[in-house]
């Protein structure tokens, strides 16, 4: 998706859910921000019109000239505009937006950001290993993420699907460990904001699978009489993968707090025409935001 596709309409509703925020722009070649800054509106998209407010495109004269133009600029200028932006903390009061863009600014002028090898990219949770804690604090959505994530989001068209489908929201990833129909296990539930990148996703359906196909307090019976063969994953009002439901493998579970729960055993759908209608490159804007009892599609 290139900036001439992106709808002014977008841009504002982006901006309008950002509210304020504290972003950084990242060298796409090696991975490091060189820029940390915080705003309201469309701040994040400004950088590119202010370097070429302050600069014509002609040589530098004089030396004044070239001394008036910030660090910031050139770097704009050498990567022609090319850059990652991406939304650390978005949500923020006045005063939080400034003490999260002065830690930032500490933290990268006191330690070193290691550069990415060619071919690589940084996506969130990226690195998680790299420290010995995990986050303690849920970020409420307003996590670390490429701005071209959300605006993806926001450009995604309408689910126009005329067939039944079986849609399940999914949540923040859980770590928990639990088996799954078919006798596997999986290491937890829900969707982890890596997946966002559409190439990390496309690596991890299989994750995205076991959270998706099991377990809800659901009917098999009614699945079937509406005439389901196709179950989507949802995360932030966003399809995100597509699996088929393996005929005669449903299963149960049973427990204390929520009683009996259904699942099923899956075939991943990655390509073809449903695909492409349900999912395909971007995903497509489930209307209205599927709630927790809204599942079977159309509403």
């Amino acid at each position: 998706m290139t900036k001439d596709e992106i709808s002014p309409d977008v841009l504002r509703q982006v901006a309008d859910e950002l509210g304020r925020y504290v972003y950084a722009l990242v060298d796409p070649r090696d991975g490091i921000p060189f820029y940390i800054g915080k705003g309201t509106g469309d701040r994040f998209a400004a950088h590119g019109r202010e370097a070429l407010w302050t600069y014509n495109g002609g040589d530098l004269e004089t030396e004044a000239d070239e001394q008036s133009i910030s660090s910031k600029v050139r770097k704009i200028r050498e990567l022609a505009g090319d850059i990652d932006i991406w939304i650390i903390r978005q949500g923020l009061n006045k005063a939080e937006y400034t003490q999260v863009e002065a830690a930032c600014i500490d933290l990268l002028t006191s330690f070193p950001v290691a550069r990415l090898n060619e071919g690589e990219s940084r996506h969130p949770d990226g690195v998680r290993d790299q420290l010995t804690n995990r986050r303690k604090e849920a970020s409420r959505g307003h996590g670390i993420v490429r701005l071209e994530r959300v605006i993806e989001e926001k450009s995604a068209p309408v689910l126009e699907y005329d067939e039944p489908l079986l849609i399940i929201t999914l949540g923040d990833w859980v770590d928990d460990e639990s088996d799954i129909p078919g006798g596997g296990i999986r290491q937890g539930y829900g969707y982890k904001r890596e997946w966002l990148e559409s190439s990390v996703r496309k690596q991890h359906y299989q994750e995205i699978g076991e959270s998706t196909c099991s377990w809800w307090k659901l009917s098999e019976d009614t699945i079937q009489q509406k005439g389901i063969e196709y179950v989507v994953a949802a995360y932030r009002g966003v399809t995100r993968a597509l699996f088929r439901i393996k005929p005669d493998t449903w299963d149960f579970d049973v427990d204390d707090e929520c009683g009996r729960r259904i699942g099923w055993e899956f075939d991943i759908v990655d390509s073809g025409d449903i695909f492409d209608q349900v999912v395909g490159e971007y995903g497509h804007r489930v209307e209205p935001k599927p709630q927790q009892n809204q599942r079977y599609w159309p509403w």
